[in-house]
């Protein structure tokens, strides 16, 4: 059950983070290369903004997994989520930022450690709780205080200079609404495993389906981290 919770916060996570308009990253990327160094801290405060939207979703559905559900630690785990919603994704944009400056090791090292220490911490709170809240409080908190260090970082050692572009936002959105229909697609299963079958149903699909997820995963991490971020710097010429 613990299993399926988890999954089950996970993939409503990945489903609701379209709120945060990720697309701008994708933005950040081509107008820092470009000079827009700024758009990078424009992006930065629209994605904490919109973040909030994500905090009242994941508010009502805490109320309504209490009310119908009376799963109280599974009713906390979302609130927990709603409190770290907003920050939970400005690292992808401080690392489209790096990317668009060419600085690849800086953004990987982060992205490691982070990984390092959220599997670390999940082993520990599994061993030694064994609770949905304890174990879900342990990975949003790890995620949020490697966010912390790393903006920390780049506020201390970047000057930005550029402006923003000033189509930042709006092909933000763009982008955003390019990837909602595959990113709902991606975690459709999962939510609609748990609202007619259930969370020990989820948990067994999960370890069904978890090595070519995981490979699934792998693929994406390698071409979003080392082919992307060269290919924000090509133009027209170099695909004739």
């Amino acid at each position: 059950v613990i299993l399926g919770e988890y999954q089950l916060v996970l993939s409503l996570i990945d489903t609701l983070v379209v709120l945060t308009v990720p697309g701008l990253d994708t933005v950040v990327s081509r107008a820092v290369s470009r000079g827009y160094e700024q758009s990078a801290l424009a992006a930065l405060k629209y994605k904490f903004i919109f973040g909030f939207l994500g905090s009242l979703v994941f508010i009502a559905l805490a109320i309504y997994q209490y009310l119908f559900h009376s799963s109280i630690y599974l009713t906390l785990s979302l609130l927990a989520v709603a409190a770290f919603f907003p920050v939970h994704t400005l690292v992808n944009t401080i690392n489209a930022y790096y990317y668009a400056k060419k600085n690849f090791s800086l953004p990987q090292f982060y992205f490691i450690l982070t990984r390092f220490l959220v599997v670390f911490g999940l082993v520990a709170a599994i061993i030694f709780s064994n609770n949905i809240l304890v174990i879900m409080v342990v990975y949003l908190g790890i995620n949020a205080l490697a966010a912390f260090l790393f903006w920390q970082r780049f506020s201390s050692t970047e000057t930005l200079s550029g402006g923003s572009d000033p189509n930042l936002l709006g092909d933000g959105f763009k982008f955003t609404l390019a990837r909602f229909i595959p990113e709902l697609l991606n975690n459709v299963d999962m939510l609609a495993i748990t609202h007619f079958l259930g969370l020990e149903a989820l948990a067994i699909y999960v370890i069904a389906a978890k090595i070519p997820h995981a490979i699934k995963g792998f693929l994406k991490s390698i071409a979003t981290t080392v082919f992307f971020p060269k290919f924000v710097f090509l133009n027209k010429e170099n695909f004739i």
